[in-house]
């Protein structure tokens, strides 16, 4: 309770939520979900709850959806680029819950992971030191993520490679198109069985120092495999960038190295406004 009730430097979370806007913005530039449930304001209703009021159509209704993608990219952008990062992840989070309540295509496990994120990051204090539970929120958040997926798949159709094999045929176009158009079924069976045992090791080494880089490398390997193989969304660059919230603040220094000068930074948030009005 003590370590929850305390306060830390807010390197890693910094990290993480520039990371959670490059992520935000291959979703904005890829799929742009926000901007489709906006230009379309007369279906603008939750799918899952009966009788959810309809939003009716306003003289202002062609210009939300651009307004809002527009917004949606300066924010995302400047998540990975400027200080002052609350108040962007604060709209991309109420943005994203809208989208997530009305839009049937956008309420999925992506989705979910996506929201959550976002207000979890919108909670770090806009100068360290800051309260240390966002962070641990959100480890635990990632652990739980990992361990659900673990519990999952201790069954026979997934221990089989059933269920693996199935979905490499039917989604899995680099399989099928440049690998083979059959899976063998002792292929199937060990990248199953593999597959509980990287995610036991992401749910709990990613929070010991010493098991940290080997967990953080095998996860990158793990999730890369399936952003090739069997690509969900924005699953995978999700879970990669969530790594950050396990760095120590040395760990996050020696990164910092790499960041790109202010000019380069405004340059990408131009650029971001410029895609959104696009």
């Amino acid at each position: 309770m003590a370590a929850v009730r305390g306060t830390e430097n807010g390197k890693a979370v910094r990290l993480f939520r520039a990371l959670l806007g490059v992520v935000v913005v291959r979703d904005l530039f890829f799929m742009n979900e926000p901007y489709r449930l906006f230009a379309r304001p007369n279906t603008f209703r939750a799918p899952y709850l009966e009788g959810w009021p309809q939003i009716p159509v306003t003289p202002l209704a062609p210009y939300l959806a651009p307004l809002l993608s527009t917004l949606a990219f300066l924010c995302a952008f400047s998540l990975i680029g400027t200080s002052r990062r609350r108040l962007p992840t604060l709209f991309l989070a109420i943005l994203y819950g809208q989208v997530f309540l009305s839009h049937k295509g956008f309420y999925t496990n992506n989705g979910y992971i996506l929201l959550l994120f976002l207000v979890g990051a919108s909670l770090e204090a806009p100068r360290d030191p800051m309260p240390a539970y966002p962070r641990i929120l959100l480890r635990v958040l990632v652990s739980t993520i990992y361990g659900c997926a673990v519990v999952t798949k201790l069954s026979w159709p997934w221990l089989s490679g059933t269920i693996l094999e199935a979905s490499l045929l039917k989604y899995g176009t680099v399989w099928t198109q440049h690998v083979s158009d059959t899976v063998p079924h002792g292929v199937a069976v060990a990248l199953a069985i593999g597959t509980i045992g990287v995610e036991l090791l992401l749910a709990i080494g990613l929070w010991f120092r010493r098991t940290r880089p080997i967990d953080i490398g095998l996860g990158i390997a793990f999730h890369v495999g399936i952003e090739v193989l069997l690509p969900v969304r924005m699953f995978s660059w999700l879970m990669i960038a969530s790594y950050a919230l396990f760095l120590s603040n040395e760990e996050v220094a020696g990164l910092e190295r790499w960041r790109p000068n202010s000019r380069v930074l405004r340059a990408l948030a131009g650029a971001g406004a410029g895609v959104g009005l696009a």
